[in-house]
């Protein structure tokens, strides 16, 4: 699963410093950001399936 950590690093930078803010400094722990990188692949992997036959809806047309 590391290289799911290392394909959402940016990511998941993101979601610590917000994470952080929200709780008092507190650092996501691993499983956490295990748990939110899966969930980042999951949407991507579904948003790139729903749309793949569709024109002007492609996964590049709607960005990060």
């Amino acid at each position: 699963m590391a290289t799911l950590l290392e394909n959402y690093k940016g990511r998941l930078s993101i979601a610590e410093k917000y994470y952080a803010q929200q709780n008092a400094g507190k650092k996501l722990s691993n499983a956490k950001k295990l748990v939110t990188a899966m969930c980042i692949d999951n949407t991507a992997r579904f948003i790139n399936e729903r749309f793949a036959n569709s024109v002007g809806t492609q996964r590049a047309d709607l960005g990060n």
